[in-house]
């Protein structure tokens, strides 16, 4: 949960090869995760959506201090 109390969503690992970036895949993955969410919220009745799905206030991605292409990337493309 947030400290505004509402949930969270939290991507802890998510990863392209080197071979495939530069091809929107990354972009793709998060964009389902987002779509994911708001397809489950808006489809379904107050009391079908899951627990943890209700009141989510925020996405938050795991990415590690060092990977500034990362950085970079989410940045751009999610603020």
């Amino acid at each position: 949960s947030t400290s505004t109390g509402g949930n969270r969503i939290y991507i802890l690992t998510l990863g392209v090869l080197a071979a495939y970036r530069d091809r929107g895949i990354g972009q793709k993955l998060v964009q389902s995760v987002i779509d994911y969410y708001k397809e489950s919220v808006s489809s379904s009745s107050n009391e079908d959506i899951p627990p943890g799905m209700k009141n989510v206030k925020e996405i938050t991605l795991h990415v590690q201090i060092s990977n500034n292409d990362a950085i970079k990337f989410y940045k751009e493309k999610f603020g």
